[in-house]
């Protein structure tokens, strides 16, 4: 074997090292392996039956955000999510509506939530919440000189 070919060859498995070297020291894509779940169900708090289409939305550091919608039984898998803590907001009047939303753990106050942990490669299991169903209020705005209704008013309630 000639000096050239040699050195050739030398070339050829430095480059082979060098390489593998680096295919050795990449960091996982974004979704693949270091990113996190928050999984639960939730249920009706007047029936405990599973609620579809509610909303459930994670809002942490960093400005780090996943969403799902809960399926049939009321289950949700947010993934995606990067190491650290979030608020978990579960939205009432997402898809068929008629519920109160709240945020983790049973609270209607973002303040009051009970922080999520998600960690790398983990899944936070549990996260579960019992929506009560919205209220209504009827009735008829009538003048005081009478009893028939008035048409065109706005009433609120807060």
């Amino acid at each position: 074997m000639s000096a050239k070919q040699v050195c050739g060859r030398a070339i050829v498995a430095v480059v082979v090292a060098m390489v593998l070297g680096w295919l050795g020291s990449v960091e996982p894509a974004a979704g693949q392996v270091s990113e996190g779940h928050i999984t639960g169900t939730v249920t009706a708090d007047d029936g405990g039956s599973g609620l579809e289409g509610i909303c459930v939305g994670a809002s942490g550091d960093d400005n780090a955000y996943g969403q799902a919608q809960t399926g049939p039984d009321g289950t949700f898998d947010i993934s995606g999510l990067p190491a650290g803590n979030y608020t978990v907001r579960f939205d009432g009047n997402c898809g068929d509506g008629g519920y109160l939303t709240e945020f983790f753990d049973n609270t209607v106050d973002y303040e009051a939530a009970t922080p999520v942990s998600v960690t790398a490669r983990e899944t936070t299991a549990g996260i579960d919440a019992g929506l009560a169903a919205e209220g209504h209020i009827t009735g008829t705005v009538t003048a005081d000189e009478g009893s028939s209704g008035l048409e065109g008013i706005c009433v609120t309630a807060s």
